[in-house]
């Protein structure tokens, strides 16, 4: 609980967003469908685009974006808007597919674009029927928050304007400077009157307990459904106001309280984080890594909705009671273990796995994983494992005869959706571990697999 300008976090790696694991489908049926050379001829040169949108029937329209994002035609993509002929455009459903904008540089270079445009469009208060525009999963990062915060400069001078324009998207804010731009345009008289935001997931890092507080006051509970508030060094302290803070925000789906120094976390941490997540029921996506809140953490899991599908509790310090509050969660689909130590819990381990038959994700890193008890394990993910996406094992002391299990187990068809797999290199590796690894890229090409140290 992961921008506009595809940002490199210098606090997370790349992978750890807000939408963690959202695979990717490919442009709608439709854009593929209307005479393929045609779509891509008049998106690639926006000049003759130019000259037939006004006499294409709007029934195109549609069809002609989804492709501009898709190829990241930004030109393309701004004249097809401006002929939009509806008066709202909600960017996800015409693309189509379920994977966030954010996670396709090409759509984020057409979809800033667009954005630009419906900004000043927005600003000018020109006469036109495009009143509201949606890009959720699609982040506002630095670079645009700077770039309508001189827009809202140059236009706040003038005194009338048409009907307010709305605006539906992501936020970013990832240092002070960007804090302090983002508060200055929620305050900013146009934002209230002309271009108002509708904000539907945030990400704030790196900017403090105090910026943060002062920041949660500012929003509005009603719009927001994720919010992450990693990686702002909160501690013990700080994750005790801000977790009484949350408590307005009863309709977030996702919350990240991850990576925020807690240590030694008592009952009065249980506590607070308890209240806060039993006023959530639509919370479906909870990371509280790093979180150590010894002793107490299954009684909070035990207060979360049955109906969580993503849980991340790596680096948590689990304990034996923490995993059987775990196989609770029947519909988990993407479950995040690694950085604990689960040498003397394998058995509940493996009972956990096989009642979580939806699993997509698995993260397994760093975990004490011995080859001994291994194969066990992996006998509990491969007969639950049928809609297994992601497997990460690295960081055990796994040894070559494990993996030729997991190989031979492939190779037969099990876990015929694994598209990514992670592996421990074992110490010393011999040439028979590489000729593993090119089997298990031969028995799947679409499977990616990642060797730790290679």
């Amino acid at each position: 609980m992961s921008t506009l300008e595809y940002r490199d976090s210098p606090h997370r790696s790349p992978q750890e967003t807000l939408y963690e694991y959202c695979w990717c489908r490919n442009v709608t049926k439709e854009v593929r469908s209307l005479k393929s050379a045609c779509c891509d001829a008049l998106v690639r040169d926006a000049c003759v685009l130019l000259r037939v949108l006004p006499s294409l029937p709007v029934t195109f329209i549609p069809t002609l974006l989804a492709r501009a994002v898709e190829d990241g035609r930004d030109r393309a993509a701004q004249l097809l808007v401006s002929f939009w002929p509806d008066s709202s455009l909600d960017l996800p459903a015409v693309v189509g597919g379920t994977c966030p904008i954010i996670h396709h540089p090409k759509r984020v270079v057409a979809t800033t674009a667009i954005v630009r445009a419906f900004v000043e469009l927005s600003l000018k208060g020109d006469k036109d029927d495009l009143c509201t525009l949606n890009v959720t999963g699609f982040q506002v990062g630095p670079e645009l928050l700077e770039f309508v915060e001189r827009k809202m400069a140059v236009f706040s001078r003038k005194d009338t304007w048409t009907s307010p324009r709305y605006l539906i998207c992501d936020f970013f804010i990832g240092e002070p400077h960007s804090f302090d731009v983002f508060t200055s345009l929620l305050q900013h008289r146009l934002s209230k009157k002309v271009l108002l935001f509708e904000i539907r997931n945030l990400e704030v890092e790196g900017v403090g307990e105090t910026r943060l507080l002062q920041l949660l006051e500012m929003l509005d509970s009603d719009a927001l459904t994720g919010l992450s508030v990693a990686y702002n060094s909160l501690q013990n302290q700080g994750l005790l106001r801000i977790s009484e803070q949350l408590r307005r925000f009863r309709g977030l789906v996702a919350l990240d309280l991850s990576s925020n120094g807690v240590r030694r976390g008592d009952v009065r941490h249980y506590d607070y984080l308890s209240d806060t997540i039993r006023v959530m029921p639509r919370l479906r996506r909870l990371n509280i890594k790093s979180c150590r809140i010894g002793g107490y953490l299954n009684t909070l899991l035990a207060r979360c909705s049955r109906e969580i599908t993503h849980l991340d509790l790596s680096a948590c310090g689990l304990r034996q009671q923490d995993l059987r509050v775990i196989g609770h969660f029947h519909n988990l689909t993407s479950l995040l273990l690694s950085d604990n130590n689960f040498f003397n819990m394998v058995a509940e381990l493996i009972s956990v796995l096989l009642v979580l038959e939806r699993l997509q994700v698995m993260h397994l890193s760093n975990c004490e994983l011995r080859a001994d008890g291994f194969n066990v394990l992996w006998e509990s993910l491969r007969v639950s494992g049928s809609h297994l996406r992601s497997l990460d094992l690295t960081w055990n002391k796994l040894s070559e005869d494990n993996l030729a299990v997991i190989v031979g187990d492939l190779e037969a068809g099990w876990l015929p959706h694994l598209v990514h797999l992670l592996l421990p290199v074992p110490s010393n590796p011999s040439p028979a571990y590489f000729e593993l690894i090119k089997r298990l890229e031969a028995a799947n090409p679409y499977l990616k697999v990642q060797p730790d140290l290679v």
